[in-house]
């Protein structure tokens, strides 16, 4: 499955296996068998591929020689840029230490529903734009308050993930 990963012209591939996750902070964090030997840096993004769909895993933390610790996007202290592609609004998507994501700071009147696709916006230097995030699980905050709260259920089962995929810059 991973073999079907669509390419993106900037950037090379490099798939890993997880071969380690700490069972006492399940939605924290993975370790993955590839490292520095495989040109593996810090802020690296990393995807996978589950039953035909693309999904952001997390990104690069910390590196060895032969392997890599990497943030998951469900942990409390990730958070990235994504947008809505229906509406053009960007928000922060937070991690939530479990199974859900919350996509805060949305303008009041920004259209949102439920199933919706969140993506990475593409700013903030670590994550290439147009990365599926999640969908809107429950719209937690109203119209009239200040800005929008919403939950996502995330596009990959975090706690199924045995591949991913970290994606190298070619400039890098």
């Amino acid at each position: 499955q991973l073999l079907s990963y669509p390419i993106r012209a900037e950037y090379t591939t490099v798939t890993a296996a997880v071969v380690t996750r700490d069972p006492q902070v399940w939605y924290h964090s993975i370790v993955i068998n590839k490292g520095t030997k495989d040109g593996i840096k810090i802020d690296f993004p990393v995807v996978g591929l589950m039953n035909g769909q693309e999904g952001l895993v997390g990104r690069v933390v910390e590196t060895s020689f032969a392997a890599s610790k990497v943030l998951l996007i469900s942990d409390s202290l990730s958070a990235l840029v994504g947008s809505c592609p229906a509406s053009g609004d960007d928000g922060v998507v937070e991690g939530t230490n479990g199974y859900e994501l919350l996509f805060r700071h949305l303008r009041p009147e920004t259209a949102i529903e439920k199933n919706q696709v969140v993506v990475t916006a593409g700013t903030g230097g670590v994550f290439p734009a147009g990365i599926p995030v999640g969908s809107v699980a429950k719209i937690e905050s109203e119209e009239q308050d200040a800005f929008r709260t919403v939950r996502l259920r995330p596009r990959l089962n975090l706690s199924q993930l045995r591949d991913v995929i970290v994606l190298i810059k070619k400039s890098e």
